[in-house]
Protein backbone atom coordinates (compact mmCIF):
# COMPACT_ATOMS: atom_id res chain seq x y z
CA UNK A 1 0.00 0.00 0.00
CA UNK A 2 2.95 2.53 0.83
CA UNK A 3 4.89 2.38 -2.52
CA UNK A 4 1.22 2.62 -4.18
CA UNK A 5 0.58 5.36 -2.00
CA UNK A 6 3.71 7.42 -3.08
CA UNK A 7 3.01 7.22 -6.61
CA UNK A 8 -0.44 8.89 -6.37
CA UNK A 9 1.36 11.44 -4.35
CA UNK A 10 4.08 11.85 -6.75
CA UNK A 11 1.78 12.10 -9.92
CA UNK A 12 -0.68 14.48 -8.17
CA UNK A 13 2.55 16.69 -8.01
CA UNK A 14 3.79 15.89 -11.40
CA UNK A 15 0.53 17.19 -12.82
CA UNK A 16 -0.01 20.31 -10.38
CA UNK A 17 1.98 22.64 -11.87
CA UNK A 18 1.06 22.31 -15.66
CA UNK A 19 -2.51 22.41 -14.10
CA UNK A 20 -1.76 25.84 -12.25
CA UNK A 21 -0.86 27.29 -15.51
CA UNK A 22 -3.82 25.88 -17.34
CA UNK A 23 -6.15 27.38 -14.86
CA UNK A 24 -4.56 30.62 -14.83
CA UNK A 25 -4.44 31.06 -18.22
CA UNK A 26 -8.73 30.49 -18.38
CA UNK A 27 -9.14 32.68 -15.33
CA UNK A 28 -7.42 35.31 -17.39
CA UNK A 29 -10.35 34.60 -20.84
CA UNK A 30 -13.27 34.40 -17.66
CA UNK A 31 -12.96 37.16 -15.45
CA UNK A 32 -13.07 41.16 -16.71
CA UNK A 33 -8.98 42.58 -16.79
CA UNK A 34 -10.48 45.41 -13.98
CA UNK A 35 -10.68 42.39 -11.79
CA UNK A 36 -7.48 40.48 -12.34
CA UNK A 37 -5.88 42.21 -9.55
CA UNK A 38 -8.84 41.56 -6.81
CA UNK A 39 -9.46 38.25 -8.25
CA UNK A 40 -6.38 36.87 -8.50
CA UNK A 41 -5.07 37.68 -5.09
CA UNK A 42 -8.58 36.36 -3.19
CA UNK A 43 -7.44 33.07 -5.51
CA UNK A 44 -4.28 32.97 -4.61
CA UNK A 45 -4.89 33.77 -0.83
CA UNK A 46 -6.86 30.85 -1.01
CA UNK A 47 -4.72 28.63 -2.63
CA UNK A 48 -1.97 29.18 -0.40
CA UNK A 49 -3.80 28.76 2.81
CA UNK A 50 -4.89 25.53 1.53
CA UNK A 51 -1.51 23.79 2.33
CA UNK A 52 -1.47 24.76 6.22
CA UNK A 53 -4.91 24.02 6.23
CA UNK A 54 -4.78 20.86 4.48
CA UNK A 55 -1.76 19.86 6.81
CA UNK A 56 -2.94 20.01 10.29
CA UNK A 57 -6.48 18.49 8.99
CA UNK A 58 -4.40 16.05 7.43
CA UNK A 59 -2.61 15.51 10.57
CA UNK A 60 -5.98 14.99 12.78
CA UNK A 61 -6.93 12.20 9.88
CA UNK A 62 -3.96 10.24 10.43
CA UNK A 63 -5.13 10.05 13.95
CA UNK A 64 -8.54 7.78 12.49
CA UNK A 65 -8.05 6.74 9.09
CA UNK A 66 -5.39 5.01 7.60
CA UNK A 67 -2.76 6.58 5.28
CA UNK A 68 -4.43 5.32 2.20
CA UNK A 69 -8.30 7.21 3.51
CA UNK A 70 -6.01 10.22 4.08
CA UNK A 71 -4.77 9.82 0.22
CA UNK A 72 -8.33 9.24 -0.64
CA UNK A 73 -10.02 12.11 1.56
CA UNK A 74 -7.47 14.29 -0.18
CA UNK A 75 -8.35 13.53 -3.80
CA UNK A 76 -12.01 13.90 -2.86
CA UNK A 77 -11.41 17.05 -1.46
CA UNK A 78 -8.79 18.31 -4.85
CA UNK A 79 -12.45 16.84 -6.72
CA UNK A 80 -14.35 19.29 -5.25
CA UNK A 81 -13.21 22.40 -7.84
CA UNK A 82 -13.57 19.96 -10.76
CA UNK A 83 -17.06 19.15 -10.04
CA UNK A 84 -17.91 22.78 -9.40
CA UNK A 85 -16.48 23.65 -12.25
CA UNK A 86 -18.11 21.42 -14.88
CA UNK A 87 -21.29 22.63 -13.95
CA UNK A 88 -20.32 25.86 -15.41
CA UNK A 89 -21.00 26.19 -19.01
CA UNK A 90 -18.37 28.46 -19.67
CA UNK A 91 -15.59 26.30 -18.22
CA UNK A 92 -17.22 23.42 -20.45
CA UNK A 93 -16.38 24.89 -23.85
CA UNK A 94 -13.49 24.20 -25.69
CA UNK A 95 -12.59 27.52 -27.44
Amino acid sequence: IMSGTVLICGASGLFGGPMTVWAQTIRMGLIAPQWHGRAFAALRMMMQSGRPLGGAIGGEALLVLPLAGCVALSVAVMALPALVGAMIPSLRRVP
